[in-house]
């Protein structure tokens, strides 16, 4: 006898339901994966692609997202975006193309689904990046970008920051002095990155980065004043410890760089430029909290005006709410006139005759007073003061003031004498509220070489 009826319908048995729906299931999900496959494409690039610019619309107010198509392979787990355009108000984001490859279809089937969690499983392919910053008047551009967050590693390929127009633009855009900056390398690379922490908010952290090649060059228009209602820069640890998020990167290196400084003191001049060749660069211990690494170390090295080669050595202990610093170096033999490209025109003075054999310092900060000492080595010192104006030697007044300077200002040659004993520069400076962390480095350098070339 079969199983009493109930309304007239036989109830079925336990595990003939239990089939039943299995058997429901699995035919919803080959249906499911056939429209997936036979019509995803045009789902995707259709509904799919408007629902994403919507979406992103409504959590993004005043900003706009614009895809240019959509394509999704299922076998291979991949989802392809083309001319890709994010806009807001300040800034604007152009990428001719996004592959993503290790995304589930059944993924972008959710509606709770979030591209940190989609981006922290994924490989990232992107070519031809444009980013336009309109407040600060910076871009950025990169030919590719590779990421792969189960190999934890960043590529980044033919990379540029630059300002969004020329110089004179850029300066003209404002009534004070400001510093352009460029920074343009062929690559650079980032191992170990914790992406998931990174793509949620909670930390930074990568166990290297390696810059290859980079060309830095830094800008000044000193023909304009500094703003008086600047507040005072930050100093690295002071950057550092705004930071909200825990930063730790165990090793940073810059191979076979080119750094340059130039300013210039009368509008529409040529600047007056210093320059680093092969410069190479360590970091070990960045860091924002303690526990991480107590000390960022750093070494780095470049020849001045490709002549010579300036060592320096820094070491800064992490989250000290004091500034204390202390950094040491060197500078090998060199025929100082080369520096004459960056003293005519930014000191309207030029080095007739020096050689240098040799320069050593030891400098220490504490709360952001420094103090050291300078040894240094030349011989033959001679200038010649410059008409601030026209940049010429000539002329009465400027012939007695290097007259002057040369007898009874400037020391000509110090080297050890007999008793191996010579002039030692002391080194005594106080931070000043508009001195950026490179500003005092350098001026605190500057009273131990004042030091020991005046009397």
């Amino acid at each position: 006898m079969g199983e009493p009826a109930i309304g007239g319908r036989s109830r079925l048995p336990g595990r003939r339901w239990a089939a039943y729906a299995a058997a429901s299931l699995a035919a919803v999900a080959l249906v499911s994966t056939l429209i997936i496959l036979l019509f995803g494409g045009a789902i995707l690039d259709g509904p799919g692609k408007r629902m994403l610019e919507r979406a992103y619309g409504r959590a993004h107010a005043g900003s706009e997202l614009r895809i240019g198509g959509l394509e999704y392979s299922p076998d291979a787990d991949r989802l392809v975006a083309t001319s890709v355009t994010l806009e807001s108000p300040d800034t604007k984001l152009e990428i001719e193309r996004i592959t993503l490859t290790g995304v589930r279809w059944e993924t972008l089937l959710r509606r709770s689904w979030s591209p940190a969690a989609l981006l922290a499983r994924t490989d990232l392919d992107a070519t031809r990046i444009d980013v336009a910053f309109h407040r600060s008047r910076y871009g950025i551009a990169c030919e590719r970008l590779r990421t792969s967050a189960r190999d934890s590693v960043l590529l980044a390929e033919s990379f540029e920051l630059r300002t969004l127009a020329g110089d004179e633009d850029y300066f003209s855009a404002r009534e004070f002095r400001r510093t352009r900056y460029l920074l343009a390398m062929p690559e650079f690379r980032v191992l170990g990155l914790a992406y998931d922490e990174m793509l949620r908010g909670r930390s930074n952290r990568a166990r290297s980065i390696r810059f290859s090649r980079p060309v830095f060059d830094a800008y000044v228009n000193r023909d304009k004043p500094s703003d008086p209602a600047r507040p005072p820069r930050r100093m690295v640890h002071e950057m550092l410890a705004s930071l909200a998020q825990p930063l730790q990167v165990d090793s940073i290196a810059v191979v076979d760089g080119a750094v340059s400084y130039r300013d210039r003191v009368i509008a529409g001049d040529a600047p007056g430029v210093l320059s680093f060749a092969d410069v190479g660069l360590t970091v070990a211990d960045l860091a924002n909290r303690t526990g991480d690494g107590d000390t960022i170390r750093l070494r780095a090295q470049g020849a001045l005006m490709g002549a010579g080669v300036l060592k320096i050595r820094m070491s800064m202990p992490v989250a000290e709410p004091d500034f204390l610093l202390s950094y040491s170096g060197s500078l090998g033999a060199m025929d100082a006139t080369c520096l004459n490209e960056y003293l005519n025109v930014s000191v309207r003075t030029r080095l007739n005759s020096c050689h240098v054999d040799n320069v050593a310092f030891a400098i220490e900060v504490v709360d952001g007073r420094a103090a050291g000492r300078m040894t240094a080595s030349y011989r033959n010192l001679e200038i010649a003061r410059l008409d601030k104006q026209t940049g010429e030697s000539g002329g009465l007044k400027n012939s007695i003031v290097s007259f002057l300077a040369n007898v009874f200002k400037i020391r000509s040659d110090n080297a050890a004498d007999d008793s191996g004993s010579m002039k030692v520069g002391k080194v005594e400076y106080s931070r000043k509220p508009d001195d950026s962390f490179y500003n005092f480095v350098w001026r605190a350098l500057k009273t131990g070489i004042l030091d020991v070339v005046c009397y």
